[in-house]
């Protein structure tokens, strides 16, 4: 009967397996820092690996270790899978090959993994992995250089998410890592107040409309060309700005132009975007608000774009250098 086993658990039954095996086989995507010693690979053992060499998600100097220990290992980079089998033991599941029990390495480290074990021999695993060794070449030494590129690549990927999730104040992400706001295509809008009965009543129809359309929760934006030629996703921080006194607001907004594409009324046309609580986790709260507020002055006193303008629309990161250091 097979059994569904987490990643420690799995990692402890195919080491136990390999103590007593002459051979096994792997056709498993990614491997990551010290997974040669996890599952106990030996040099006299016939050891096969099918792997995904480079897409980033392989250690390549695991690889040159797993190597070293003579295994055969070849590379299929458009692999996936994770199945095993140690002699009678087959298994196949979500874990890929590393320390902390077959999890992953570095960002990914932690991750909550399910895999089902089979105690006896099924020939479908073999014929699965005959498939993948067919499909899959050699590895040379180029590929393990062009491996370490990507996978040094991907580091730097992880620690970048990873810093927007620990920072999740935007003026912290502002200080310290504003290029991730621009992968998230996240905005500024700046504009006028409107007070004129005609312009409000426009608004209003325009809001009724896209509410019908898309969402009680969606609102619009009159006419704006920069919005329209913007990626199709988008965050928008939205300030207006009254006749005196400072720019207020500072909600979220959200735009899909492709799902919640602009439309044409009253011979104009409006941009809809919905409300949000936050930026894929990060928080705008009214300190950031002040901030980001002082900043924008500070940017349109620098000549950044031209002051006495009725409406802006830029990226928010370019309030990086105006935003105050940390004390």
């Amino acid at each position: 009967m097979p059994i569904i086993v987490d990643g420690p658990e799995l990692s402890r039954r195919v080491k136990i397996a390999m103590n007593d095996a002459h051979s096994a086989c792997f056709a498993v995507a990614f491997w990551g820092r010290g997974a040669a010693d996890e599952i106990g690979i030996r040099e006299e053992m016939s050891v096969r690996i099918v792997c995904n060499l480079l897409s980033g998600g392989t250690n390549p100097s695991e690889i040159r270790t797993l190597i070293q220990r003579g295994a055969s290992v070849r590379q299929l980079n458009n692999l996936h899978s994770k199945i095993g089998v140690v002699d009678k033991l087959c298994f196949l599941g979500s874990s890929n090959m590393s320390t902390n029990g077959l999890g992953s390495e570095g960002s990914q480290t932690g991750w909550l993994e399910t895999n089902i074990v089979f105690e006896e021999n099924h020939s479908e695993f073999i014929e699965r992995f005959e498939d993948f060794w067919a499909r899959s070449t050699k590895i040379e030494e180029i590929h393990l250089l062009k491996a370490q590129e990507a996978w040094a690549a991907r580091r730097r990927g992880d620690a970048a998410v990873a810093a927007i999730y620990q920072q999740r104040s935007i003026v912290d992400v502002l200080r310290d890592a504003p290029e991730h706001l621009d992968a998230l295509n996240v905005q500024m809008v700046v504009y006028d107040r409107v007070i004129e009965k005609e312009d409000i009543d426009i608004i209003e129809r325009a809001n009724i409309e896209a509410q019908k359309k898309y969402g009680e929760m969606f609102e619009t934006y009159w006419d704006w060309s920069s919005m329209a030629t913007e990626a199709q996703k988008s965050y928008l921080i939205d300030f207006d700005r009254p006749a005196r006194g400072q720019i207020a607001g500072g909600e979220i907004y959200r735009r899909n132009t492709k799902e919640f594409p602009d439309f044409q009324q009253d011979g104009e046309t409006f941009n809809p975007a919905f409300k949000i609580d936050d930026i894929e986790g990060i928080t705008v709260g009214a300190k950031d608000k002040v901030v980001i507020r002082a900043a924008f002055y500070a940017y349109v006193r620098d000549g950044a774009i031209g002051e006495g303008d009725n409406f802006y629309n830029f990226p928010i990161s370019e309030l990086a250098p105006y935003i105050f250091p940390k004390k």
